[in-house]
Order: C-alpha cells, then structure tokens, then sequence
C-alpha cells in the first residue's frame, strides 16, 4: 500500500536528501506502476542465518504456554520501529483534498493502491486516508439514486467528506491518525487497533513528510523476515487459540453484491467468503479492496447482480487476482504467520474437510491475538514477567 502511485516521489533511507511526497492533483498523467517493489518470496518465521548463535539456551520442551510466544513477539514489536518497516525504496501518493472523487478513485485502481492519504492544504497536512470503504459508503449512498455519475462529477474528496455525514457512512476517527516514524510498531499496532482502522501515514514531523503508509500486512511481513527464536513457541493450532471470526463471515454466491456490502459495513468485515448456496462449499472470497475494480462502471449495474457473478467475472477479465487461500483448524499459528508473511493476501478462509467455511482469519486477527482485542491491555515484556528471554533479530539503521 503506498508503495507506488500518481505521481508519487521516491521515498528512500534518511540522510541521502531525497524523501518526500507529491501531492496527486487533477492534471497529473499516472505513472507506470514499479514491478521491482512486489516483495521478494520470504524465508520463514523462525530460525534465520545465525540466529541459532544469538537465541538463549534452553532446555527443549515440547509445549509451551502461548502467553510466552505473545510476550516475544511484543517485546520484538516494542524493540523496533515503524521506520524499521518501511520499504528501502518506494514511492507514496498523496491525493489532495481538492481532488475529484472520479481521479482519485481511478488512481487506486490504476496503482492497484487501497487506500492513500489526503492533503488538506487548510489543515496544512495530511487530513486522514482515502481507502476502498469510501468508495463502499459512496456506492452505497448513491445505489438508492442510480446516480454514481453525478457523485464523481460533483464532489472532491473534500466535498464528499462534507456531504457524507450520515449514520449510513463509515465510522472514521474525529481527526487523523498518523505516527512518528521513530514510534515502535507495537504502538503502531495498538494504534491501529484503538482507532479500528487498517493502514497509518508515517510521518515526518521536522519537514511534514509522509514517509510511508503502514498496514498490518507491512508489519506482519516485517515480523516474518526480521523475528528469530528457536524455541517452537507457535505450534498451537488455529482451533485450540480460537483464532478468527466465525459469525456472519460468509455469503451466498447469489446474494445481490450491494446487500453484501451492506453486511460488511455493518458487520466491520474486510472480507467474507462466497459459498455455494446449494452445498455451502467456499468458491472465492469479496473483499473491500475488489470494490474498487467498480470504480469504472458509474452505472451502478454490478451493484445489483450476484455477488459469485461479479467476482467470477473480474477473475476471468484479469481486472482481479484471484485471492483465496485456505487453511485447516489444525493448522499452526506458525504455519498461518507465514502463509500471510510469504503471500499478499491479509486473510485466509479456515475450512473444514468439505471446504465449508469454518471462519476467516485476518491479519489483524494475528495482531489483536498477539497484543490483546480492542480495551485490554498489551501483555507486559516476557523481561519484567520472567527476568529474561525475549527475541532475536534487527532493524534496518536509519
């Protein structure tokens, strides 16, 4: 997310002079999206190149209390920073407030972006993120009418946030969250999940610059290839933790795709699972970002047709990649960290033997399972619970 986009300057390690942002306007041509910054296949999460020199000694044990795996992954999350996560090289977009709703929203899709920060030059930064869900609450909003058209045409970001103060709209925070770039990742995490949002600006306060935008991805995919620890501290299974949301997390293949927006608005889902009506089985999966591949269609017309309908003609169009991927209940925390750690997908259906769904289970999900659901409080250092322990591994200097 945020990586490459309309106009976006190069945004590189500190110190050489060249980070910075471009603010995304009207007339600005879109640029080629950079093949080179698709993230390179991951090792695994556990033992890297020397780590077995640096990891305490311990007496081998064949279970261990997971409490104990989630004091060292918050104490490898409280050691290293949001900066630490951001890709050595990359660009950032950032839309202007003033900005029409129709290029903005055709820019995520031509970037393949889910989401940007927006400028306000009133507020004189960055004045919160435009992301997939606002095209939802502008479908939605819209869909009554039958006139998207009108919406793109009349309204900037900044006009649209106006006009848009509905309970039907989306819960956004009063005012924009970002964070310092030398804030740790465990304050990122808590962050995202105290103000129940996905991504988060980085920004540089000596120059006002938006160095990156974390999501929970950026961080998981951090966590994979820098944690190191040779105790096997993750072998609980996906059933025994209880991991993921089972209630109201699948559709029907032939439920109209707005009624399904509907439900993940209301529901807060990013994503569900498409199920054969007849057998139940798991076919694909609709997500808030695969909305935005509707951007180019201001008839409305997909809105009214079956969720399995739209999905499987997007697949087949190429404007889509095909995004689902499975896990069983026996499967390990560890096994699912990698799965999302090694792939770009932010979920993964859990199904049983028949390929019905059980639940989906989210990055987030690992996160909140890690430093505790919304209102409970991060579990303390595995230092000040035991007088030692903790995890391996490095950040990148500054």
């Amino acid at each position: 997310d945020g990586r490459d986009g309309d106009g976006g300057g190069d945004v590189r390690r500190r110190g050489d002079g060249t980070g910075g942002d471009a603010v995304a306007g009207g007339s600005a041509p879109a640029a080629p999206a950079v093949a080179g910054s698709e993230p390179a296949p991951l090792d695994g999460f556990s033992l890297g190149p020397g780590a077995a020199a640096t990891a305490p000694s311990v007496v081998p044990k064949t279970h261990y209390d997971p409490a104990e795996g989630r004091s060292v992954v918050t104490d490898f999350l409280r050691s290293h920073t949001c900066y630490d996560a951001i890709p050595e090289s990359g660009k950032v977009v950032v839309f202007d407030a003033e900005v029409p709703l129709r290029l903005a929203f055709y820019a995520l899709v031509e970037h393949d972006l889910h989401a940007a920060p927006v400028w306000s030059a009133e507020r004189g930064g960055v004045d919160g993120m435009l992301t997939t869900s606002d095209l939802i609450d502008v479908m939605r909003y819209y869909c009554a009418k039958d006139d998207l058209a009108s919406a793109f045409a009349e309204h900037t970001i900044a006009s649209w946030r106006e006009a848009s103060d509905s309970p039907d709209i989306s819960w956004r925070p009063p005012e924009p969250v970002v964070v310092h770039p030398e804030r740790s990742l465990l304050d990122a995490v808590v962050l995202l999940r105290d103000c129940r949002i996905h991504r988060l600006p980085v920004i540089d306060p000596d120059n006002n610059t938006t160095l990156s935008v974390l999501s929970h991805w950026d961080m998981m995919r951090y966590l994979v290839t820098q944690f190191r620890e040779e105790r096997p501290l993750f072998n609980s299974t996906v059933e025994e933790l209880e991991l993921g949301r089972a209630a109201d997390v699948a559709v029907a293949a032939d439920t109209p795709l707005i009624d399904v927006l509907s439900h993940m608005m209301a529901a807060r889902l990013s994503v569900v699972a498409i199920v054969d009506p007849a057998d139940g089985t798991v076919l694909d999966v609709w997500s808030r970002r695969d909305t935005k591949f509707l951007a180019h269609d201001p008839s409305l017309e997909s809105l009214h047709m079956a969720v399995g309908e739209v999905r499987a003609a997007q697949v087949a169009g190429g404007h889509a990649p095909h995004t689902l991927h499975t896990c069983s209940r026996t499967d390990t925390l560890q096994s699912v960290i990698e799965a999302f750690g090694g792939t770009q997908v932010h979920w993964l259906v859990c199904v049983d033997d028949d390929n019905r769904c059980l639940s989906v289970i989210t990055i987030q999900d690992i996160f909140e399972y890690f430093v505790g659901p919304l209102g409970s409080a991060v579990p303390a250092s595995l230092a000040s619970r035991e007088g030692g322990g903790g995890a391996g591994g490095g950040g990148r200097g500054g």
